[in-house]
């Protein structure tokens, strides 16, 4: 059980509603260009990054002068964007704002009134905030913000990360015991606290320093080389693997670079594009990198292409775009976010722009929700919640997030080992805890947000029903299939005498109340599925056998939202006969289920449609193979009392029955071992099949599909419970 605890409110607050975004991958074959054009009429623009939900910053212009320049945001509607241009500080003529969250939250470098670099943040649309408690001056500048809200930069030459409370810490000196390090900064953070950034080290005995690429993780700090013949590493992007892209200098070249994990730096192929001699990489996701190929060093003013490297080697970003407009040439990528979205600049005839490229083709949407959440909590009560991915994420984590009443900030929920990272969470529900929001995130291996569920409002009351009786507590407002039921007796007032309980359901195809075997203490448990949809629960609190109090019933909402079931009927047995030969069929549910009613069909050679076996409705089915069986296709199907179909039918079960008899007796079987032993033969050998044109009913197998489903589980911790 979680015992929990949250962090202080967040310093950058999140602003507006955060997508789902989409998984990309490697470099598309072909990409759409939009041209982020300057607003309020602008002569010039520039993208420098992108969040998971397409949303880009950069800068523009109003003159051809380097100021007046401001922050733009171009927030992703659709197909389309609005374009927001923010305010700068009091005073100032310049901010440039390098990147943004998933939350908006924007951070830069901006002039103050007498002209000196000040880190900046913005949330959203918001009024710009100097930030200034990187050093004691105020001075500094922002160069990156995680998804989790911590940002990075640099103030007085050292590298600083500024956690979401607002505090900053001056990350530690990079290199060997007894060296020097000077003009460090932090340039790129990644989920998970890993930052990538450079330093000049100054080895012990040393007269000058040395640049070189920094990492800062939860394992320490390590300096990454420059290859071999290189110089001057910068580290312009981070993954949360530790994966970091940059550059490096060979000579007077400016090459790309790309370090492992471990650290080990590779160079980067320079792109055979304009004659261009030198490249940088920018940024890297998953499974790309993007940067540029330029005439001049770390200058594409004046010859550039953006290019794209993968495990191919690298490539003109500009020969991948649909329909290029003439004239427009894209000179520098700049970020590239998970859906492989690459921004960047670009010169059109019009002037210097920001550009977006977007992978055509479709991607895939994950979507995460929380399930078994309650109407109303206890104060007191024990609770778990569950958080559902679609689809399944191999190696998924998970963030849980609360919400404190009137704050806009989503704070992790923490164990004593620090934030819950399951996909399942227990805990003991507070009073306090009353009209907060509760969320969770999914995680991929990476480190990356997918997707978040929608905030659920929490609802706590002081304890048991103050209304005298048994009363049934922690009814969620629905669940889906696979998810716990869990609900508890209560009795009002409290009686410490040795009971037991009797729960009792009636499903929505039966008359009249059945006991729940295994079930006889306080707590009821059972693994929620589709044929739970409606069905009744009551409880009886027994002392000596008799009942001595009875509660009203709650009445179970199990809803897949048009999903299929998760349970699949199938058949097992030999397929092959002589005639004469008996022949015994074992349906089997997977996963399992509380119905235990089943109903046969045969479609005999050259029949239209299957007919109902009458009287076939146990698990095992046995008759004796007849020569008008051969070719004959057997389905089952789950059905309540009353006879609705709720899962199935089967896929079609061939048998082959051979006309004359035959030694040895059944023919090797093809249809894998007999499944899980079950009665359902009358003394007689089991009801009979049909003849062919028998006046059974038609049931057409397509219309007997119920459109509901999910994934079943077993009851936490119980032996699965059946219905009598």
């Amino acid at each position: 059980m979680v015992a929990i605890t949250m962090a202080v409110a967040l310093a950058l607050p999140a602003t507006g509603a955060s997508a789902d975004p989409t998984p990309g991958g490697g470099l598309a074959d072909q990409y759409t260009l939009e041209i982020l054009g300057p607003p309020a009429g602008g002569v010039s623009s520039s993208a420098l990054g992108i969040n998971d939900n397409g949303d880009v910053v950069g800068i523009t212009r109003p003159t051809g002068s380097a100021q007046p320049q401001q922050t733009v945001l171009w927030e992703r509607h659709g197909d389309h964007f609005h374009a927001h241009v923010l305010d700068n500080l009091e005073g100032s003529a310049f901010s440039r704002g390098f990147d943004l969250n998933n939350d908006q939250n924007i951070v830069g470098e901006a002039f103050d009134s007498a002209g000196t670099s000040v880190p900046i943040r913005w949330a959203g649309e918001s009024a710009p905030v100097r930030v200034t408690n990187l050093n004691a001056t105020g001075t500094g500048l922002l160069n990156d913000i995680s998804d989790d809200g911590v940002a990075v930069g640099t103030a007085s030459g050292m590298a600083v990360k500024v956690n979401p409370d607002g505090t900053v810490v001056i990350l530690p000196p990079p290199g060997p015991a007894g060296s020097t390090a000077t003009s460090m900064t932090a340039t790129a953070v990644a989920n998970g606290g890993v930052i990538g950034g450079r330093a000049s080290i100054t080895p012990p005995g040393g007269s000058a320093g040395a640049l070189s690429g920094v990492v800062w993780d939860a394992n320490g700090t390590r300096l990454l080389p420059a290859p071999l013949g290189a110089s001057a590493p910068v580290v312009a992007d981070v993954r949360p693997d530790g994966v970091a892209a940059g550059s490096a200098t060979v000579g007077s070249t400016e090459v790309a670079v790309q370090w492992d994990a471990a650290g080990t730096p590779v160079l980067l192929a320079t792109p055979n594009v304009g004659g261009y001699n030198h490249a940088a990489a920018k940024a890297i996701s998953a499974d790309l990198v993007v940067g540029y190929a330029s005439q001049y060093a770390g200058n594409t003013s004046y010859g550039g292409a953006a290019v794209a490297w993968d495990s191919a080697g690298a490539h003109d970003l500009s020969a991948r775009v649909a329909d290029l407009p003439a004239g427009v040439v894209l000179q520098a990528a700049l970020d590239v976010n998970r859906s492989g979205q690459i921004v960047g600049s670009a010169y059109t005839p019009e002037g210097a722009r920001g550009f977006v490229l977007t992978p055509v083709g479709s991607a895939t949407t994950y979507q995460v929700s929380i399930e078994h959440f309650p109407n109303e909590f206890t104060d007191g009560q024990q609770y778990t919640l569950q958080a559902q991915p679609s689809p399944a994420v191999p190696g998924a984590t998970y963030r849980w997030e609360m919400q404190v009443t009137g704050s806009s900030a989503w704070l992790p929920i923490n164990d004593a080992a620090g934030p819950v990272t399951t996909a399942q969470i227990t805990f003991t529900a507070r009073q306090a805890w009353d009209g907060f929001a509760w969320r969770v995130a999914l995680i991929d291996a990476d480190g990356d947000r997918l997707a978040e569920s929608a905030a659920h409002e929490m609802r706590v009351s002081l304890g048991v029903p103050t209304v005298n009786g048994l009363h049934i507590l922690g009814l969620a407002g629905h669940y889906h299939s696979g998810g716990t039921i869990q609900l508890t007796a209560v009795l009002v007032p409290a009686d410490p005498s040795p009971a037991q309980y009797r729960w009792s359901m009636k499903r929505a195809g039966q008359a009249a109340y059945h006991a729940v075997t295994g079930q006889t203490d306080e707590t009821f448990a059972i693994t929620a599925e589709q044929a739970l949809e409606g069905a009744m629960v009551k409880v009886e609190r027994l002392v000596g056998g008799v009942p001595v109090a009875t509660s009203e019933p709650v009445t179970l909402e199990v809803d897949d939202h048009g999903a299929p079931p998760a349970q699949a009927v199938s058949i097992a047995g030999a397929s092959t006969y002589r005639a004469g030969s008996a022949v015994e069929l074992t349906a089997s549910v997977s996963p399992a289920t509380v119905l235990d009613r089943y109903q046969w069909f045969i479609r005999e050679a050259g029949a239209a449609a299957p007919q109902p076996v009458p009287g076939a409705n146990a698990a095992t089915y046995s008759f004796t193979a007849e020569p008008r069986h051969n070719g004959a296709e057997l389905t089952v199907a789950v059905i309540e009392e009353n006879g609705t179909v709720i899962y199935g039918p089967s896929e079609p079960y061939s048998l082959a029955v051979a006309a004359s008899p035959q030694p040895g007796g059944v023919f090797p079987g093809t249809g894998g071992a007999a499944g899980p032993s079950a009665t359902g033969s009358d003394p007689a050998g089991g009801a009979p099949l049909p003849p062919t044109g028998a006046t059974a009913p038609s049931l057409a197998l397509a219309a007997i599909c119920l459109m509901l489903a999910g994934t079943a589980a077993v009851a936490r911790g119980r032996r699965r419970p059946t219905l009598s």
